[in-house]
C-alpha cells in the first residue's frame, strides 16, 4: 500500500534559475509466506515480514541557459528480499549442487541515492551528460556458503554497501546526414560501477 506527494517550484535568486522538484513516498509492505516444510512433512511454516517507510527525494536544478543544466539529486528506494530468500524451506541447486534455504530474519535494504549531473541538449531528443553518483546501503541482502555436513547457501543482511562511479552520455540525432536519417540517433553510454560491501562474519 502507497501514496506520494510531490511539488515542482521554479524560482530566482538573484535572477539565477532553479527548479526543486521534491516529494515524498510512503510504502506500508507486508510480505507473506505460508507453506510447508517438506514434501514429506505437512508442518506449516508461516513467515511475515512487515515494514512502514517515509521514502523521500529531492532533485535541484541549476538552469545556466535554455539547454545546459546542472543537477543535484537525493532519493531513497527500498530492497525487499524475494519469497525464497526468506521462506526456510530447503531446497536442492542442481546447477550449484548446493542445498538452499532462506533466512526468516532477514530484513529490507534501504539506499540512500546521491546524484551530481551536469547536461546539456543541444537539440530536441539530443543530450550530453556527465554524471557522479553514490548509492549508500543499509543491510543490504547477501549470499553465504555454510557447511553443515554439506554445503548449503542462505541469505544474510551485512552492515553496508556503497555503490558509486561515473557515467558519460552522448545521445546524437542523424538528421544532419539527410532526410531519410531525421528519424535515426546514436546513443552512446558508458558507465564505471565500483562496489563495497562490509560486514562482520
Amino acid at each position: 500500500l502507497a501514496s506520494y506527494l510531490m511539488a515542482d517550484v521554479p524560482f530566482t535568486i538573484a535572477d539565477e534559475r532553479f527548479s526543486a522538484v521534491g516529494g515524498v513516498r510512503m510504502e506500508n509492505a507486508t510480505q507473506n509466506i505460508q507453506t510447508t516444510q517438506s514434501f514429506s512433512s505437512t508442518e506449516p511454516v508461516m513467515i511475515q515480514l512487515k515494514k512502514a517507510d517515509v521514502i523521500p527525494s529531492l532533485n535541484l536544478t541549476y538552469l545556466f541557459n535554455e539547454v545546459t543544466n546542472l543537477r543535484l539529486a537525493y532519493s531513497q528506494s527500498v530492497n525487499r528480499p524475494e519469497f525464497r530468500e526468506l521462506s526456510s524451506v530447503l531446497f536442492y541447486d542442481f546447477d550449484a549442487y548446493e542445498n538452499v534455504v532462506g533466512n526468516p530474519a532477514l530484513q529490507r535494504a534501504l539506499a540512500r541515492n546521491y546524484d551530481v549531473r551536469f547536461e546539456m541538449f543541444p537539440q530536441p531528443g539530443e543530450v550530453m551528460a556527465v554524471s557522479y553518483f553514490q548509492k549508500r546501503i543499509s543491510s543490504p541482502i547477501e549470499q553465504q556458503l555454510s557447511y553443515n555436513g554439506a554445503p548449503f547457501r542462505t541469505w544474510f543482511n551485512s552492515d553496508e554497501g556503497v555503490n558509486f562511479g561515473w557515467e558519460f552520455e552522448v545521445r546524437k540525432s542523424l538528421d544532419f546526414l539527410g532526410g531519410y536519417f531525421k528519424n535515426f540517433l546514436v546513443n552512446v553510454n558508458y558507465t564505471r560501477i565500483q562496489s563495497k560491501v562490509e560486514f562482520n562474519e
